[in-house]
Protein backbone atom coordinates (compact mmCIF):
# COMPACT_ATOMS: atom_id res chain seq x y z
CA UNK A 1 0.00 0.00 0.00
CA UNK A 2 2.83 2.64 0.64
CA UNK A 3 4.58 1.53 -2.41
CA UNK A 4 1.31 2.59 -4.09
CA UNK A 5 0.38 5.78 -2.67
CA UNK A 6 4.15 6.83 -2.85
CA UNK A 7 4.49 5.96 -6.66
CA UNK A 8 1.47 7.56 -7.36
CA UNK A 9 0.95 11.21 -5.46
CA UNK A 10 3.19 13.32 -4.37
CA UNK A 11 1.16 15.00 -1.40
CA UNK A 12 2.66 14.72 1.96
CA UNK A 13 1.85 10.95 3.30
CA UNK A 14 2.43 9.32 6.33
CA UNK A 15 1.59 5.61 7.21
CA UNK A 16 1.22 5.08 11.27
CA UNK A 17 1.29 1.18 11.95
CA UNK A 18 -1.31 0.03 14.60
CA UNK A 19 1.23 -2.78 16.16
CA UNK A 20 -1.66 -4.62 17.87
CA UNK A 21 -4.97 -5.05 16.53
CA UNK A 22 -6.70 -3.75 19.17
CA UNK A 23 -10.08 -2.36 17.28
CA UNK A 24 -11.30 0.07 13.97
CA UNK A 25 -10.97 2.99 16.84
CA UNK A 26 -7.75 2.30 18.60
CA UNK A 27 -6.40 2.33 14.26
CA UNK A 28 -8.03 5.72 13.90
CA UNK A 29 -5.94 7.38 17.01
CA UNK A 30 -2.64 6.65 15.71
CA UNK A 31 -4.00 8.37 12.74
CA UNK A 32 -5.00 11.91 13.79
CA UNK A 33 -2.86 15.22 13.88
CA UNK A 34 -2.37 16.66 17.21
CA UNK A 35 -4.24 19.59 15.83
CA UNK A 36 -8.01 20.55 16.79
CA UNK A 37 -9.09 20.51 12.82
CA UNK A 38 -11.75 18.28 11.21
CA UNK A 39 -10.80 14.94 10.02
CA UNK A 40 -11.80 13.00 6.95
CA UNK A 41 -11.54 9.40 7.96
CA UNK A 42 -12.83 7.15 4.79
CA UNK A 43 -11.62 2.63 5.95
CA UNK A 44 -9.89 0.93 3.22
CA UNK A 45 -12.30 -2.24 2.96
CA UNK A 46 -14.64 -0.55 1.23
CA UNK A 47 -15.27 1.54 -2.13
CA UNK A 48 -17.72 4.61 -1.64
CA UNK A 49 -19.89 6.38 -4.98
CA UNK A 50 -20.81 9.65 -3.06
CA UNK A 51 -20.03 13.23 -3.24
CA UNK A 52 -17.01 13.63 -1.13
CA UNK A 53 -17.10 17.38 -1.15
CA UNK A 54 -20.25 17.49 0.51
CA UNK A 55 -18.11 15.62 3.43
CA UNK A 56 -15.24 18.12 3.34
CA UNK A 57 -17.88 21.04 3.27
CA UNK A 58 -19.84 19.83 6.28
CA UNK A 59 -19.72 22.22 9.34
CA UNK A 60 -21.12 19.16 10.92
CA UNK A 61 -19.84 15.63 12.22
CA UNK A 62 -21.25 13.49 9.22
CA UNK A 63 -21.46 9.82 8.80
CA UNK A 64 -22.47 7.99 5.60
CA UNK A 65 -24.77 5.33 5.87
CA UNK A 66 -26.26 3.21 3.81
CA UNK A 67 -28.83 0.27 4.43
CA UNK A 68 -28.30 -3.42 4.70
CA UNK A 69 -29.46 -6.66 4.96
CA UNK A 70 -27.54 -7.87 7.89
CA UNK A 71 -26.72 -4.84 10.22
CA UNK A 72 -25.56 -7.05 12.71
CA UNK A 73 -22.01 -7.04 11.03
CA UNK A 74 -21.67 -3.18 11.19
CA UNK A 75 -21.94 0.11 13.04
CA UNK A 76 -25.41 0.68 13.27
CA UNK A 77 -27.69 4.39 13.59
CA UNK A 78 -30.74 5.48 14.52
CA UNK A 79 -31.70 8.56 13.40
CA UNK A 80 -34.93 11.32 13.35
CA UNK A 81 -36.73 12.60 10.53
CA UNK A 82 -33.96 15.53 9.81
CA UNK A 83 -31.12 12.58 9.31
CA UNK A 84 -29.55 13.49 12.48
CA UNK A 85 -28.71 10.33 15.01
CA UNK A 86 -30.14 9.65 18.20
CA UNK A 87 -28.25 6.20 18.61
CA UNK A 88 -25.82 4.45 17.14
CA UNK A 89 -24.06 0.89 18.16
CA UNK A 90 -21.28 -1.29 17.19
CA UNK A 91 -21.95 -4.65 15.83
CA UNK A 92 -25.42 -5.22 17.74
CA UNK A 93 -27.32 -8.81 18.41
CA UNK A 94 -30.49 -7.35 18.46
CA UNK A 95 -30.02 -4.22 15.47
CA UNK A 96 -32.45 -1.34 15.91
CA UNK A 97 -32.51 0.38 12.48
CA UNK A 98 -30.58 -1.22 9.85
CA UNK A 99 -28.58 1.63 8.72
CA UNK A 100 -25.15 0.30 8.49
CA UNK A 101 -21.81 3.49 9.10
CA UNK A 102 -20.27 2.69 5.64
CA UNK A 103 -17.57 3.43 6.16
CA UNK A 104 -16.85 7.62 5.62
CA UNK A 105 -17.05 9.48 8.73
CA UNK A 106 -16.32 13.53 8.89
CA UNK A 107 -15.25 14.21 12.37
CA UNK A 108 -15.06 18.38 13.14
CA UNK A 109 -12.72 18.09 16.14
CA UNK A 110 -9.70 15.73 16.53
CA UNK A 111 -9.17 16.57 19.83
CA UNK A 112 -12.34 15.62 20.92
CA UNK A 113 -12.37 12.29 18.73
CA UNK A 114 -8.83 11.57 20.18
CA UNK A 115 -10.15 12.07 23.89
CA UNK A 116 -13.58 9.85 23.37
CA UNK A 117 -11.21 7.40 21.96
CA UNK A 118 -8.34 7.84 24.94
CA UNK A 119 -11.37 7.42 27.16
CA UNK A 120 -12.77 3.88 25.65
CA UNK A 121 -9.12 2.35 26.80
CA UNK A 122 -8.30 3.66 30.17
CA UNK A 123 -12.03 2.74 30.85
CA UNK A 124 -11.63 -0.49 29.10
CA UNK A 125 -14.49 -0.31 27.29
CA UNK A 126 -14.64 -2.43 24.38
CA UNK A 127 -16.92 -4.26 21.66
CA UNK A 128 -15.93 -7.61 20.82
CA UNK A 129 -12.78 -7.32 22.69
CA UNK A 130 -11.90 -4.49 20.95
CA UNK A 131 -12.10 -0.78 20.92
CA UNK A 132 -14.46 0.58 18.46
CA UNK A 133 -14.86 3.92 16.47
CA UNK A 134 -18.56 3.82 16.68
CA UNK A 135 -18.22 3.50 20.79
CA UNK A 136 -15.99 6.26 20.83
CA UNK A 137 -19.00 8.57 18.59
CA UNK A 138 -21.05 7.10 21.31
CA UNK A 139 -19.20 9.16 23.62
CA UNK A 140 -18.64 11.94 21.77
CA UNK A 141 -23.13 12.36 21.03
CA UNK A 142 -23.54 11.87 25.14
CA UNK A 143 -21.07 14.53 25.85
CA UNK A 144 -23.11 16.76 23.28
CA UNK A 145 -21.91 16.00 20.32
CA UNK A 146 -24.14 16.39 17.00
CA UNK A 147 -23.59 14.24 14.55
CA UNK A 148 -26.17 13.77 11.12
CA UNK A 149 -25.96 10.40 8.90
CA UNK A 150 -26.10 11.27 5.29
CA UNK A 151 -27.04 8.09 2.77
CA UNK A 152 -24.59 6.47 0.46
CA UNK A 153 -25.34 6.04 -3.46
CA UNK A 154 -23.42 3.31 -3.98
CA UNK A 155 -21.51 1.64 -1.30
CA UNK A 156 -19.80 -1.75 -1.33
CA UNK A 157 -18.52 -3.64 1.29
CA UNK A 158 -15.39 -6.01 1.12
CA UNK A 159 -15.25 -6.91 4.85
CA UNK A 160 -15.50 -10.86 3.96
CA UNK A 161 -14.92 -13.20 0.64
CA UNK A 162 -18.18 -12.80 -0.63
CA UNK A 163 -18.29 -9.42 -0.44
CA UNK A 164 -15.07 -8.55 -1.52
CA UNK A 165 -15.34 -10.71 -4.92
CA UNK A 166 -18.90 -9.03 -5.54
CA UNK A 167 -17.26 -5.62 -5.26
CA UNK A 168 -14.42 -6.91 -7.54
CA UNK A 169 -17.35 -8.12 -9.82
CA UNK A 170 -18.61 -4.74 -10.10
CA UNK A 171 -15.54 -2.74 -10.29
CA UNK A 172 -14.77 -5.17 -13.53
CA UNK A 173 -18.12 -4.09 -14.95
CA UNK A 174 -17.65 -5.95 -19.08
CA UNK A 175 -14.11 -4.77 -19.47
CA UNK A 176 -11.16 -6.91 -20.48
CA UNK A 177 -7.56 -5.22 -19.54
CA UNK A 178 -4.55 -7.02 -20.15
CA UNK A 179 -1.38 -5.29 -19.17
CA UNK A 180 0.85 -8.20 -18.32
CA UNK A 181 1.96 -11.19 -20.60
CA UNK A 182 -1.12 -13.47 -22.10
CA UNK A 183 0.19 -16.91 -23.47
CA UNK A 184 -1.55 -19.75 -25.37
CA UNK A 185 -4.91 -18.74 -22.94
CA UNK A 186 -8.27 -17.91 -23.21
CA UNK A 187 -9.82 -14.93 -21.68
CA UNK A 188 -13.72 -14.00 -20.76
CA UNK A 189 -14.44 -11.25 -19.98
CA UNK A 190 -14.86 -9.39 -17.48
CA UNK A 191 -10.93 -9.60 -16.48
CA UNK A 192 -7.50 -8.16 -15.47
CA UNK A 193 -4.65 -8.85 -15.96
CA UNK A 194 -2.10 -6.63 -14.32
CA UNK A 195 1.34 -5.67 -15.06
CA UNK A 196 4.53 -7.81 -15.57
CA UNK A 197 1.99 -10.56 -14.81
CA UNK A 198 2.41 -13.61 -16.71
CA UNK A 199 -1.01 -15.97 -17.79
CA UNK A 200 -0.08 -19.08 -19.47
CA UNK A 201 -2.34 -21.93 -20.61
CA UNK A 202 -5.04 -20.95 -18.62
CA UNK A 203 -8.92 -19.91 -19.27
CA UNK A 204 -9.82 -17.01 -16.64
CA UNK A 205 -13.09 -15.15 -16.41
CA UNK A 206 -15.38 -14.01 -15.85
CA UNK A 207 -14.57 -11.65 -13.02
CA UNK A 208 -11.24 -12.72 -12.72
CA UNK A 209 -8.64 -9.81 -11.14
CA UNK A 210 -4.91 -10.95 -11.81
CA UNK A 211 -2.70 -8.34 -9.83
CA UNK A 212 0.89 -6.97 -10.51
CA UNK A 213 3.88 -9.59 -10.99
CA UNK A 214 1.16 -12.55 -10.79
CA UNK A 215 1.78 -16.03 -12.26
CA UNK A 216 -0.46 -18.22 -13.71
CA UNK A 217 -0.20 -21.85 -15.24
CA UNK A 218 -1.87 -24.07 -16.44
CA UNK A 219 -5.39 -23.36 -14.25
CA UNK A 220 -9.03 -22.56 -14.65
CA UNK A 221 -10.17 -19.96 -12.45
CA UNK A 222 -13.59 -17.56 -12.72
CA UNK A 223 -14.86 -15.10 -9.61
CA UNK A 224 -11.55 -14.72 -8.33
CA UNK A 225 -8.93 -12.17 -7.28
CA UNK A 226 -4.81 -13.19 -7.34
CA UNK A 227 -2.90 -10.45 -5.26
CA UNK A 228 0.29 -9.40 -6.34
CA UNK A 229 3.35 -11.79 -6.83
CA UNK A 230 1.33 -14.87 -6.17
CA UNK A 231 2.04 -17.94 -8.22
CA UNK A 232 -0.63 -20.23 -9.48
CA UNK A 233 -0.08 -23.79 -11.27
CA UNK A 234 -3.01 -26.35 -12.21
CA UNK A 235 -5.63 -25.09 -10.23
CA UNK A 236 -9.16 -24.94 -10.70
CA UNK A 237 -11.08 -22.77 -8.56
CA UNK A 238 -13.76 -20.24 -8.31
CA UNK A 239 -15.16 -17.83 -5.63
CA UNK A 240 -11.58 -17.39 -4.64
CA UNK A 241 -9.27 -15.11 -3.01
CA UNK A 242 -5.48 -16.05 -3.16
CA UNK A 243 -3.18 -13.66 -1.36
CA UNK A 244 0.00 -11.54 -2.41
CA UNK A 245 3.28 -13.73 -2.57
CA UNK A 246 1.03 -16.68 -1.74
CA UNK A 247 1.82 -20.06 -4.03
CA UNK A 248 -1.00 -22.50 -4.50
CA UNK A 249 -0.52 -25.52 -6.51
CA UNK A 250 -3.27 -28.21 -7.91
CA UNK A 251 -6.73 -29.61 -7.40
CA UNK A 252 -10.52 -28.31 -8.13
CA UNK A 253 -11.19 -25.78 -4.91
CA UNK A 254 -13.00 -22.75 -3.63
CA UNK A 255 -10.02 -21.01 -1.73
CA UNK A 256 -9.19 -18.18 0.66
CA UNK A 257 -5.63 -18.27 0.90
CA UNK A 258 -3.61 -15.19 3.06
CA UNK A 259 -0.86 -13.90 1.99
CA UNK A 260 2.70 -15.52 1.96
CA UNK A 261 1.24 -19.22 2.13
CA UNK A 262 2.62 -21.82 0.38
CA UNK A 263 -0.04 -24.29 -0.32
CA UNK A 264 -0.04 -27.58 -2.66
CA UNK A 265 -2.45 -30.04 -3.04
CA UNK A 266 -2.67 -33.51 -4.54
Amino acid sequence: MIDYFTKRYTIPMRFPAQKKMLGLGHAVLFGLEPIDEPALIILGDTIIESDFGAFLQSTENLLGVAEVADPQRFGIVEIDDNYHIIGMEEKPQNPKSNLAISGIYMIQSQNKLREAITELMHKEIRTRNEFQLTDALRLMMEKGEIFRAKPIDNWHDCGKKETLLSTNAYLLGESKIIQGEVKNSILIAPVFVGQEALVENCVLGPNVTIAEHAKIKDSRLSHTIVDDYAYVENLVASQTIIGSNATVKGSVKTLNISDFSDVEMG
